[in-house]
């Protein structure tokens, strides 16, 4: 069996780590952070409530992750979704039901618009290839412009492009001058469709762990334990005929976390991948 190196204890970088050990290899996560769950973060205050500080969401076809939680030992709860939504369309307040298919509140006219543009948006979305995104028809074109591009050559009236600039603004907390626009539609159709995204009954904010959602990147590393090593940034990683090695001096801050860290100034390791 391999000896791995795993860079990176976010979710993917410890599920990876994880089904290593269960197929016998040998391996060592190095993490440059003090803590493990990448884009997943907690907080807890001080009267033992828990708070998220990045992604912290399932939902609806994201049967892995709920198979991981039960696996762990960790179960979820619905989030809070009752009342109307208050939107800003740019300057202008409309209401939307909480309900997934719910539409703003506008004008017929700008309601049809949005419904064509929402109806082409998801026949792009449905042709992108999920396993080779880059072999879509006419990808390198659809990579060459944004999601703003769609939207200005697509939506006519103010409310129809406002809704989708929220959506993106909402999904990808960024512009949609900021997105790819092959990267939007693999991800939308990786995900249903947009409204399942947006969504939280029956979408994608759907459900929420117990405790927070970086307790699962917590249970995994608990499980690797000695296996995780935290503070070490990977500098460099070097190749030869006797396998890789990979460079990662001791983080000078004070150590924290429930994870061993290595004093040795460098994490080698020879590894088969």
């Amino acid at each position: 069996m391999s000896n791995v190196v795993v860079v990176g204890a976010g979710l993917a970088g410890l599920a990876a780590a994880r089904r290593l050990v269960a197929c016998g290899h040998g391996v060592t996560v190095v993490e440059a952070r003090e803590r493990v769950g990448g884009r997943t973060e907690g907080l807890v205050l001080d009267d033992g409530t828990p708070l998220e500080l990045g992604g912290q969401w399932l939902g609806e076809g994201h049967t892995r992750m709920h198979e991981l939680v039960g696996e762990l030992g960790l179960s979820t709860f619905r989030t809070w979704n009752h009342g109307r939504l208050l939107l800003d369309m740019q300057g202008k307040r409309s209401t939307m039901k909480s309900h997934k298919g719910a539409l703003p509140r506008v004008s017929p006219f700008a309601l049809a618009d949005l419904a064509q543009g929402l109806q082409r948006f998801a026949r792009l979305a449905a042709v992108t290839d999920l396993e080779r995104p880059w072999l879509t028809p006419g990808a390198e074109a659809l990579d060459g412009q944004t999601w703003e591009t769609l939207i200005r050559r697509n939506l006519r009236t103010k409310a129809g492009r406002a809704y989708f600039h929220l959506a993106c603004e909402a999904v990808w907390a960024a512009e949609a001058s900021e997105v790819s626009l092959l990267h939007a539609l693999f991800y939308t159709h990786s995900n249903a469709d947009l409204e399942t995204l947006i969504a939280v009954d029956r979408g994608a904010q759907q459900d929420r762990v117990v405790g927070g959602s970086v307790r699962v990147a917590e249970e995994m590393a608990a499980a690797l334990g000695s296996r995780v090593v935290l503070g070490r940034p990977v500098r460099r990683i070097e190749h030869n005929g006797n396998g890789v090695r990979v460079i990662a001096p001791r983080w000078l801050g004070v150590p924290r976390g429930c994870c061993r860290r290595d004093g040795a100034p460098d994490a080698r390791r020879p590894a088969g991948v």
